[in-house]
């Protein structure tokens, strides 16, 4: 009975937070963070939605080039942040095809307004749909008036087999409300495109472009008399949108092993080590509420929220900190129990991991890791001393600066066999450097900026990915290279 009890006051402490209390908010007048949390609503879903897209890794998605360029204009026009002029949609060799189909492997988040969202993704093969060797990266947010350029693959093949025609009346979803029009045009272009495809008619006589996966057959048991008014979506419809594949969940089904985690996130949360984390560390972070909604696609997904109570715990604390620590433990068991697909109870697991919690304490540097690190500093000193000195003498022997980048080159490889790892504070502030070195080198001047595709109208045909030293460094500084090979 006290268990019960006390679980039942943990669920109701929990269910209580409706929104982000003011303490949590950024700082600044109340329109500017009612502006930000608006954006922040997109990573904030808890129930399974047809639009906007929400990225899951694992995802089998088709990516649209024309989309993406229309949001990319849509957010230099309402300078909503600064896109370098070198990003543009991506193209696949030897093709011009609007559609790429491709998995998400990887799925990154910027915290600072607007929060953006960064994917890497691999691109699948058109016919057998197994991953090439190609890869991109995208990074953007739900704007308003900008449909996603990314659709889940399942909701597009199915949207295709539909095989709208001209003349037929559809339903389409708006502000969680079905509207009704019908189509009146197909759009011809070369190459064809499925985006935006359609022009139709609303009820009330509005015209827009829509493309198929916008679009669902009428309920004739629940459309209104007056098709000029909107019908409510029913929470049955709205499981109809949670599209998810059997075999990415054990054979008891993804409402059984939801409610199995759900149910052990519940006897984790009673625990001593989880009370810090009770409220989400990371407004991204809702994995009760989710498992509650059957949100999730995959159980990949599930871990993948986990993951960032350890790492946004370790990036806003100090290192070794008792909240740290309790991150990495309470991370840790959440995974484990997860992958025990017949453990319906974490209490063991989470008894193990204390009899041998010494492996969440921060490891103390040897004296071989803090030999390399001192390397690193005075290589970074050395260096800085010398783009000092080259200041000054602009015209010094190509010959002398030669040797002098192969001495530097030299002590890096020394100090990357001392710690075969990356560790990233000290390649990405290495790179970082070599980069402030290369741009101010006269020699560097072609390679600093953009090509201007007006100046050369055919760069873009000759170039598939067109590249310069100052997105490079524009990319390392957002975080945007996982190592120095990118």
């Amino acid at each position: 009975m006290k268990e019960r009890m006390k679980r039942q006051q943990l669920e109701e402490k929990y269910n209580s937070i409706k929104e982000l209390p003011d303490d949590f908010r950024p700082p600044g007048k109340s329109c500017f963070y009612d502006c930000i949390y608006e954006w922040f609503d997109w990573f904030t879903d808890v129930h399974p939605k047809k639009t906007p897209y929400f990225p899951q890794p694992g995802d089998e998605v088709v990516y649209f080039r024309s989309g993406h360029q229309h949001y990319i204009d849509k957010v230099r026009e309402n300078k909503i942040y600064t896109i370098s002029p070198t990003i543009k949609p991506f193209k696949q060799r030897a093709s011009q095809r609007d559609e790429v189909f491709a998995r998400i492997e990887d799925i990154k988040y910027d915290v600072k307004p607007p929060r953006l969202v960064t994917l890497k993704l691999v691109v699948l093969d058109i016919e057998t749909f197994e991953p090439t060797n190609a890869h991109f990266m995208v990074r953007y947010h739900d704007v308003e008036n900008v449909v996603d350029f990314i659709v889940l693959r399942q909701l597009y093949d199915l949207s295709v087999e539909r095989n709208w025609q001209v003349g037929d009346e559809f339903r389409s979803i708006i502000d969680d409300n079905w509207w009704f029009g019908c189509i009146t045009c197909l759009k011809e272009s070369q190459p064809f495109t499925q985006f935006q495809c359609f022009d139709v008619l609303w009820a009330n006589g509005d015209t827009e472009s829509l493309s198929p996966w916008d679009l669902e057959p009428i309920n004739h048991e629940t459309v209104p008399d007056d098709r000029t008014q909107s019908a409510l979506i029913t929470d049955e419809e709205k499981r109809l949108f949670n599209f998810f594949n059997d075999e990415d969940w054990p054979e008891c089904g993804q409402e059984v092993e939801c409610q199995r985690i759900l149910t052990g996130f519940l006897k984790i949360m009673e625990s001593s080590h989880a009370e810090d984390f009770l409220v989400p560390v990371d407004l991204n972070q809702h994995p009760v509420q989710r498992l509650e909604n059957n949100f999730y696609r995959r159980v990949d997904a599930i871990k993948h929220d986990t993951t960032f109570i350890e790492s946004n715990a370790g990036q806003f604390n100090e290192p070794g900190s008792d909240i740290v620590k309790k991150a990495k433990l309470i991370a840790a068991l959440i995974i484990r129990f997860i992958d025990a697909r017949d453990c319906d109870d974490p209490m063991p697991i989470y008894l193990d991991l204390i009899a041998n919690c010494d492996q969440f304490e921060e490891p103390v540097p040897s004296e071989h890791e803090d030999s390399a690190e001192e390397d690193d500093r005075t290589s970074g000193q050395e260096m800085r001393r010398s783009l000092r000195h080259k200041r000054r003498r602009l015209n010094s022997d190509e010959s002398a600066a030669s040797e002098e980048m192969s001495s530097r080159r030299h002590k890096r490889l020394k100090t990357s066999g001392a710690d075969q790892s990356y560790r990233p504070r000290t390649w990405k502030q290495n790179c970082l450097e070599l980069l402030n070195y290369i741009l101010e080198r006269e020699d560097s001047s072609p390679f600093r900026s953009p090509v201007d595709p007006i100046q050369y109208p055919d760069y873009s045909q000759v170039i598939d990915t067109p590249m310069d030293l100052t997105t490079v460094k524009e990319q390392l500084i957002s975080d945007l290279y996982e190592s120095p090979n990118e």
